[in-house]
């Protein structure tokens, strides 16, 4: 199937004693250091505001936002369950898709937020307010594609991964309506079905522009032209005519050559001794 990982791009980049280190284990690094981050701008009384999705922000020049609004989570009791889930989820799609598939994914799940504020902004002139901020919803994406790859596999043992997902959706959906959050509803949402389209993309036949760091910056080979090879058992007079230059000296003699005659029978003669070579293949 075209959406199973390729030329071992599933492997982990490197180990760390028997640890394997991948794509999935940097980005749960970013977070974790996105919760220290915004526990260090509350010890310095500094709002994390520019660094939370806003459309008007944005389109004023804060183009950094739509890269950083995901890493900006409050720390809590269950921040640490959520580094765990986030990366056991995403390392799964990896190990199955590959990386540069899971980082698009990963990218896709991160854009959708942003680039649905900015229509919404702009359907409703600015009147509503609007922003995005942490990755509760892109782990929601990310359990989805787990999901849809593995919907039948017995997860913590008892419950089929499928209905553990649906399960989930049906309770976020459940407190945004609660709290009348339509917005932060319509994220989730819009991020699932984000996860399950492009899956179900990549199962039908999708599939990404071949791209490798290492094929970009490797230095290409000179193409040099080399001259045609030279037969050297070939020979440059026709046989048929050396046939009737040796008839010709056996009728009228030597003395009855031309000059063309002779030089083509010293160029035949020239063939035939390099033949004879010693070592000559």
């Amino acid at each position: 199937m075209t959406y199973l990982a390729q030329s071992h791009d599933n492997q982990p980049i490197r180990w760390w004693g028997r640890v394997p280190v991948y794509v999935t284990t940097f980005l749960t690094g970013a977070y974790a250091v996105g919760y220290l981050f915004v526990v260090a701008l509350a010890v310095a009384r500094v709002s994390p505001e520019p660094f939370i999705f806003d459309p008007y922000a944005f389109l004023h020049g804060a183009v950094w936002q739509p890269f950083t609004y995901t890493f900006i989570n409050p720390l809590n009791f269950f921040a640490p369950l959520g580094l765990w889930c986030f990366y056991v989820w995403t390392v799964e799609v990896e190990k199955y898709l590959g990386r540069v598939r899971c980082l698009t994914l990963f990218a896709l799940l991160v854009l959708f937020q942003p680039v649905w504020c900015l229509l919404l902004y702009w359907l409703g002139q600015g009147r509503w307010p609007l922003g995005a901020f942490g990755n509760y919803e892109v782990m929601a994406g990310l359990l989805i594609a787990f999901a849809t790859l593995y919907p039948n596999i017995e997860y913590m043992g008892w419950v089929l991964l499928k209905w553990f997902a649906f399960v989930c959706v049906v309770a976020g959906s459940l407190m945004n309506l609660a709290s009348r959050d339509f917005l932060r509803l319509s994220f989730l949402l819009g991020e699932c079905l984000v996860a399950w389209g492009y899956i179900t993309w990549l199962r039908r036949g999708g599939d990404l522009p071949s791209f490798s760091l290492r094929r970009l910056f490797r230095r290409r080979p000179k193409l040099r032209v080399l001259p045609d090879p030279v037969d050297r058992t070939a020979p440059s007079a026709p046989m048929g005519a050396v046939d009737a230059i040796l008839d010709k000296i056996n009728r009228e003699g030597f003395a009855s050559l031309t000059a063309a005659e002779r030089a083509q029978l010293e160029k035949a003669r020239e063939i035939l001794l390099r033949k004879e070579e010693p070592g000559d293949g």
